[in-house]
């Protein structure tokens, strides 16, 4: 069983780690997720201020002093225009490969949700790679459901040849 708690900045070089292995894991699945190369220190800035920032929370999963999970959640609040309005975001969400099936997964997830309920927030919303249906099916099993689809579109003929393969 993994130690679940919101990251530290002494923990920002473990969660850049574990945020760079979601990017590689990513990487094949769409262009979207291609890091441009000596990113290193702006990612760092942000993961830093999402640590420090009190709407937003990186909590992670340790085992004997290792992070080996982690999930990135903020609040949002959407336009007054709509019922619904307080909005619970669920981003960056990985468990290392050795550790997966676990639990960790769930353990992150309900850490998450009970800030959520703390927050008070009126519905959580993620995004999820559409080629990792792994992913898709934890959340759909947590009570996830399309609401929208996010689609892209390559907009300069470079970016169109270059989706075949990422540049390092």
């Amino acid at each position: 069983m993994a130690l679940i708690r919101k990251a530290r900045l002494g923990d920002l070089d473990a969660v850049l780690d574990l945020w760079t292995a979601l990017m590689q894991y990513h990487r094949d699945k769409h262009y979207i997720f291609w890091l441009e190369p000596d990113q290193e220190r702006p990612i760092r800035v942000i993961l830093s201020q999402r640590i420090q920032d009190p709407k937003s929370s990186l909590f992670v999963a340790e085992i004997k002093g290792e992070l080996v999970g982690l999930l990135a959640a903020s609040l949002k609040e959407k336009s007054i225009a709509y019922q619904y309005h307080k909005a619970g975001y669920i981003a960056e969400t990985i468990v290392l490969e050795p550790f997966r099936n676990q639990g960790i997964g769930q353990e992150l997830y309900d850490y998450a949700i009970n800030w959520f309920k703390a927050s008070k927030v009126d519905y959580v919303e993620l995004q999820v790679a559409a080629q990792n249906p792994e992913a898709r099916d934890f959340w759909e099993r947590k009570g996830f459901e399309i609401a929208t689809a996010h689609l892209v579109k390559p907009m300069h003929s470079n970016l169109t040849e270059a989706k075949k393969e990422p540049k390092d």
